[in-house]
């Protein structure tokens, strides 16, 4: 199976909410789309009476993606879906713009399962994984809250970014032992005195939008994903991991509402931190982000994208070595970071091949959630993304390779171009197809049984 899709509501689309992009994506023939979740800014309030026994994802009107509770004075943060929220519990929602409500990303994930499109969560483009900043904590919550996101929609994935070298917050706050407990959950009970921080996003104004534009996608058939903010510190290079952190497990609360497959999110930076270390402490966060979303009972998977810089964790060895050390995380080809990273390494459809194997045996169940575009490269390094018909990463090659081997297929556009692009390879692929059934039949070459059996 291979889907071609945008990253973000498409440009030409009149309307710009999720739902309006749903529709518009399914009207242009594309099957999938990247759901960007680009701020992570948070509204709190005290939980009311109206709130108490209820979930996150039973709030309407707002993205509950944490709930602040004491527990022995403490403020214990909870990001989970499905935690009741107690008397005294901080609720805490995403100002993201994605939908108002759970209840909206759920029907939006049904309405894109419906109309065959997969959505993908991409987390906020800062990331900082390797805490290269001091933002690990803070890209780890965007990550998160994602999750949130993308498990309401139904989403597979999160994708999200790493974050540079350098030098080396949605959910409910509940008071425990003095400290504020965090509870980042959907079906958290709101508990009297627990505080609630709601996410400022503009993705949806509570937990049932998100559900409704998870069922709206289903409906049209397209796939949903949610990328994490942009700026990411896994590492803690920059001492933003926790901030980080929450930021992941948000974006899984979010896609969770819709039903997305998969929230994406970056890494981070190296900062001045030895690569070795940061990648032992972004791991670990991986770990922590991972475990979240099974607690909270988010079914949507984590993504890690391949960055484009050799100063941000995220190279495809990287990569790998990541997902082996976090069990049950994906990796995310980007293609123009790739090649980018690899002095120009897409020329040829072996070449595609090639990484695309490595990927799919890293990828339980097989399916690879992807990005392509045009790029501007220099020293091994990106420059800017461009379309597609500038810069020497061809698409042509790869349509080849996905024609020849039997991948199963999510390819979102990040070209300037976002929707024309994405349409553009899938015309390249119909073209493409369309010429070898005008060939005359060739009998199977050894070599492409070889590769075959290989792969599998």
């Amino acid at each position: 199976m291979i889907r071609f899709g945008p990253s973000g509501i498409p440009l030409s689309c009149k309307g710009r909410t999720l739902r309006d992009g749903i529709e518009d994506i399914h009207n242009l023939g594309l099957t999938a789309m990247e759901v960007q979740l680009v701020r992570v800014n948070l509204n709190e309030r005290y939980a009311g009476d109206e709130d108490l026994g209820r979930t996150p994802r039973e709030i309407p009107g707002e993205l509950v993606v944490q709930i602040g509770r004491k527990e022995d004075r403490k403020e214990v943060l909870i990001s989970s879906l499905d935690a009741k929220i107690e008397k005294g519990d901080v609720l805490y929602s995403l100002a993201s713009g994605i939908a108002s409500d759970y209840r909206e990303l759920e029907e939006l994930g049904d309405l894109a399962r419906e109309m065959d499109i997969e959505l993908s969560l991409h987390t906020p483009y800062y990331m900082d994984l390797a805490d290269a900043d001091g933002l690990a904590e803070k890209s780890v919550r965007s990550v998160i809250w994602g999750g949130m996101l993308a498990a309401a929609m139904g989403s597979p994935i999160v994708v999200t970014h790493l974050g540079m070298f350098g030098e080396l917050e949605p959910q409910i706050g509940r008071k425990e032992d003095r400290k504020e407990v965090l509870i980042s959950s959907l079906d958290a009970k709101i508990e009297k005195g627990d505080v609630l921080y709601s996410l400022a996003s503009g993705i949806a104004s509570d937990y049932r939008e998100l559900e409704e534009l998870g069922d709206l996608a289903r409906e049209m058939d397209i796939e949903l994903s949610l990328h994490t903010p942009y700026y990411m510190d896994l590492a803690d290079a920059d001492g933003l991991a926790e901030k980080s952190v929450r930021s992941v497990i948000w974006g899984g609360m979010l896609a969770a509402a819709m039903g997305s497959p998969i929230v994406v999110t970056h890494l981070g930076m190296f900062g001045e931190l030895e690569p070795k270390e940061a990648m032992n402490r972004i791991a670990k966060n991986l770990r922590l982000i991972r475990d979240a979303y099974k607690k909270g009972k988010i079914r949507s998977r984590l993504g890690i994208e391949a960055s484009g810089r050799t100063e941000v964790v995220g190279s495809l060895d990287e990569l790998l070595t990541l997902v082996k050390n976090a069990k049950g995380v994906l990796p995310v080809l980007n293609f123009a970071h790739v090649h980018a990273r690899g002095f120009g390494l897409f020329k040829r459809p072996e070449d595609f091949d090639e990484v695309l194997t490595k990927v799919e045996k890293a990828s339980d169940g097989g399916h690879i959630h992807a990005h392509f575009s045009g790029v501007e490269h220099a020293d091994g390094n990106e420059l800017r993304y461009t379309p597609i018909k500038k810069g020497d990463l061809r698409f042509e090659p790869l349509a080849e390779c996905l024609l020849d081997e039997d991948y199963d297929l999510t390819i979102v556009s990040s070209s300037p171009l976002l929707e024309h692009d994405a349409m553009y390879m899938k015309v390249i692929l119909e073209r493409v197809l369309a010429k070898r059934l005008m060939r005359p039949t060739k009998p199977e070459k050894e070599e492409k049984e070889e590769r075959g059996a290989k792969r599998r």
